[in-house]
């Protein structure tokens, strides 16, 4: 601004009317419609604009970017004229947009002169911001400054003839650099007074600008205070910043070296803290004079595991407070390391209790939610604790939200820092995986997720265990949180999930190696490998059990010291028989009433035919069954859900006169779960196999029908034989063997629906119902379910595949074995019903329509008119969709004769 005043007042009248045209301009043409164009003309043509945008960006990089900030000779020859010319001839540029307001020679003079005025204006502005007067801030703001009168430029360009715009091309450079010259020679040959006017005004005006920022630099450089401060750092192996230790181990010594230099002009005094996870893990005290620098390896000790901790490196001035002086900060994981059981042994210590932690009361725990469609009670309808569990539900055909849940939380306060384990048991409603990504099973301790589980990850059926390792710290409260959350926004969905057993353990494990046991024989001697890591604080005493359907197998005591290890087969002699039977493995410590460690497997227990002596050892004196001729009202009390009835009749029978009817009437309609039934209670002098025979008949000879109305013989409620009505041709004898578990058995004879009909009267007959001995060798099997797996009769029939479960899509087939194949051959979305047809190579066995729960067999006669099942499935599940639908197959078994 000096400059242009100076200027102004030294110059005659007619230079002062070029001057004059920073504020009025004449000829200004502007057609809209060509302004784009022309805009773009201008940019492209403008190559002294370009120019300057390119040179003032590249001195911001090379003044501010490393590394090229380190290079002296570039980063000073682009950063003066930043200072000392570009913002000035982006001005002047904007002020004089015409070729003959000024020469070459008066533009570089004024270029100079306003880009001094801009600077110094520009670094007083700054020094009273909080941006303060920095090589970053002057930097980026004589940038701004720079580009602001380009774009100004050319938008003033454009609104000026093309004829009368100022372009720099070649020939003006080359007569710039005449001009210049020129100029400068005759200032040296002639003397001051013989120069012109406006050669005497820039003149005063250059030497004015420059005593002006040489003084306000040399006042700043006077009045400046030194800058005054610290530098922290932390160095990896090898002493560069890199390859940080970012993997540590509980209990095991870390290194890293810590670098502190002291620029506070002063001797300094300092505090380093080392924190993990929030948490002071070490402290040190350091004191350095004037430009000392202090760096050593500092070594400390974890005391905490997790996933992304972070670490945290403080340093404090003079005293400690609140805000850390300079902090640096790593995020780390740390494990545990069982292997080292002296540093392992100083964090195992006994655990807190978690109250209610069974949910057998309705304390303690608290439910919370965020969304209106999830809700929580304690429930009894599943459970691994005694009686009950909590039930988290999601029920809701609108849309949910991200970020939904519903949970249950309680506070614990350890009494004693340590490791533990956080143990619970978990079971959810959905059976499919097709919805993954949307609901997760989650474990939270202070809000942070230590455990979750996509509820559509496939764990099979039922309850299943998870522990996590988690360090906790004396007196210090944490808030645990179980709770089902929705991570994407789905429509219409439901799921159910349960908790249970919730309990904070050392880190003792307990575990079966021989994963793969499913099947196992009746008397028969069966190896499974178990394993114990013992992590308690002293010495312990335990007793391993294993139970088979809550009965005692084998019991054995066993000893372990801190970080010891046992591994070994266990023999037991199943006594029980049935399908997906609990086979537990309790391990109890000395002084603790309940199991201190579990697992079990859900197996099958089946009778080997092959194997008949051992078999044999455990047949009894068959018992006797009152009324067995049913030629008496005696023994016999019949029972009914429904419009079944019962009585004894003479209508037809294959012992003399009676045998016992159960009817259910024609035109009146039936629900699945329906029944008639006779029962007595059998009474023996111990446990083991008998043989049960009886003959049965029905009215019902068609093969139409089938899937309503079944003839089931029932012991202890479970089904040991069943038979369709639908198909069967007069009187048959039936014999079975049969495992009487207790000295009393409920022995029950019944008509069952397993879907409700409207109308379809059947009758069935009872008689000749004989308990006799077990010899193993002759035996009548027809169509045994629920009670165990087809079981294998030499020379007959044996079992080559067993699948749990499977999920099918619609059109698609399943290889089975020796030839066989299950094919889904459609699903109809309206009635809600599946075709299946099995199939042996390219021929077709059988197909039939089935709806939920329905059974799939296909059965051939044998050489002796035995009916034998081949094959044959369960229904489980239909799940319908517009563009894929699934169905779900459970207890698939295929025989081979």
């Amino acid at each position: 601004m000096f400059f242009l005043i100076s200027a102004y007042f030294v110059v005659p009248e007619k230079e002062k009317a070029a001057i004059s045209n920073l504020v009025t301009q004449t000829e200004i043409v502007w057609d809209l419609h060509k302004f784009p164009s022309d805009l773009r003309t201008v940019v492209y043509k403008s190559f002294d604009l370009n120019l300057t945008i390119l040179f003032t960006f590249l001195a911001v990089v090379f003044i501010l970017v490393p590394p090229f900030n380190q290079i002296p000779f570039l980063r000073i020859p682009l950063a003066l004229p930043l200072l000392l010319f570009f913002p000035g001839y982006a001005l002047i540029s904007a002020m004089f947009p015409r070729k003959e307001e000024l020469t070459g020679i008066e533009r570089f003079t004024l270029s100079i002169g306003l880009s001094i005025a801009i600077f110094v204006f520009d670094g007083f502005a700054l020094s009273v911001s909080p941006w303060l007067f920095r090589p970053n801030s002057i930097s980026i703001s004589l940038f701004l400054i720079t580009l602001f009168f380009v774009i100004t430029t050319c938008f003033v360009r454009v609104i000026i003839p093309q004829k009368d715009r100022f372009l720099v091309t070649l020939q003006d450079a080359k007569k710039f650099f005449y001009d210049l010259r020129s100029a400068f020679s005759d200032l040296i040959h002639l003397r001051f007074e013989d120069a012109t006017d406006i050669e005497k005004a820039l003149v005063v005006a250059l030497i004015g600008s420059i005593i002006i920022a040489s003084g306000m630099v040399i006042y700043a450089n006077l009045t400046r205070e030194p800058e005054k401060f610290t530098a922290l750092y932390i160095l990896g192996a090898g002493g560069k910043a890199e390859n940080y230790p970012t993997n540590l181990t509980l209990g095991e010594p870390t290194n890293i070296i810590v670098g502190v230099e002291n620029y506070e002009h002063a001797p300094t005094n300092y505090t380093l803290q080392i924190k993990l996870d929030g948490d002071l893990i070490k402290s040190q005290e350091i004191k350095l004079n004037f430009k000392d620098k202090w760096k050593q390896s500092i070594s400390f000790i974890p005391h905490l595991i997790g996933y992304r901790l972070k670490l945290e490196f403080l340093l404090f001035k003079e005293k400690v407070t609140d805000t850390p002086y300079r902090s640096v900060h790593l995020w780390v994981s740390s494990k545990v390391d069982y292997n080292n059981t002296k540093a392992l042994m100083k964090f195992v210590v006994p655990p807190p209790r978690i109250p209610n932690g069974n949910m057998e009361s309705l304390t303690n725990w608290t439910y919370i939610e965020n969304g209106l469609n999830f809700t929580g009670n304690y429930t009894n309808t599943t459970y691994e604790s005694p009686l009950h569990s909590y039930l988290i539900n999601y029920s809701s055909s609108s849309k949910g939200k991200s970020g939904y849940y519903g949970a249950i939380y309680q506070d614990i306060t350890p009494t004693i820092s340590g490791l533990m384990f956080i143990s619970f048991e978990v079971k959810d409603s959905y059976p499919s995986n097709r919805s993954a990504g949307y609901f997760f099973k989650q474990v939270l301790l202070n809000n942070k997720v230590i455990w979750e589980e996509d509820i559509a990850e496939e764990n099979g059926e039922g309850w299943h265990k998870a522990r996590v390792p988690v360090t906790l710290l004396a007196n210090k409260t944490y808030r645990l949180t179980l709770r089902v959350y929705e991570k994407k926004d789905i429509n219409s969905f439901k799921v159910k999930v349960w908790w249970d057993n919730v309990k904070i353990e050392t880190p003792t494990s307990f575990y079966i190696l021989t994963k793969n046991l499913t099947n196992i024989y009746f008397g028969e001697p069966t190896s499974i490998k178990l394993g114990i890591d013992n992590y308690e604080p002293k010495p312990a005493n335990y007793t391993l059990q294993v139970k088979l359907k809550n009965k005692l197998l084998k019991s054995q005591n066993i000893r372990m010291d801190f970080g010891s290890k046992w591994i070994q087969n266990v023999s037991f002699i199943p006594e029980e028989i049935g399908s997906d039977l609990k086979l537990e493995f309790l391990l109890y410590k000395e002084g603790v009433e309940e199991p201190y460690r579990s697992d079990y497997l859900l197996v099958n227990s089946t009778i080997d035919y092959n194997n008949t002596e051992i078999l044999r050892k455990y047949a009894i004196p068959p018992p006797i069954i009152l009324n067995e001729d049913m030629e008496s009202n005696k023994g016999w009390v019949f029972t009914q859900n429904g419009n079944f009835t019962g009585n004894y009749t003479n209508s037809t029978s294959v012992s003399p006169i009676h045998s016992y009817e159960i009817s259910y009437p024609s035109g009146i309609s039936s629900k699945s779960g329906d029944y008639g039934a006779i029962s007595q209670n059998i009474t023996t002098k111990s446990i083991g196999f008998v043989s049960l025979s009886f003959d049965v008949k029905d009215s019902h000879y068609s093969e139409k029908n089938k899937g309503y109305h079944f003839k089931q013989v029932v012991l202890n409620e479970e089904v040991v034989w069943e038979k369709d009505v639908a198909g069967d041709d007069g009187w048959q004898r039936i014999k079975i063997p049969i495992f009487l578990p207790n000295k009393t058995n409920r022995l029950t004879l019944r008509v069952y629906e397993k879907k409700g009909v409207s109308s379809f009267g059947i009758k069935v007959w009872w008689d000749n119902v004989l308990m006799e001995n077990f010899t193993g060798l002759e035996i009548n099997i027809t169509n045994i379910t629920g009670y165990q797996p087809p079981i294998i009769i030499k020379g007959n029939v044996s079992e080559i595949l067993k699948i749990n479960q499977t999920t099918m899509e619609r059109g698609k087939t399943k290889q089975l074995k020796i030839g066989y194949s299950l094919v889904v051959k459609d699903i109809d979305i309206i009635s809600n019903k599946v075709i299946l047809e099995l199939r042996k190579n390219k021929d077709l066995l059988k197909y039939d329509i089935l709806e939920e729960g329905d059974i799939f067999k296909y059965k051939v006669k044998t050489y002796n008119a035995t009916e034998v099942t081949i094959f044959k499935c369960k229904v489980d599940k239909i799940i319908t969709g517009v563009d894929k639908s699934f169905v779900m197959l459970k207890d698939i078994v295929l025989n081979e004769i």
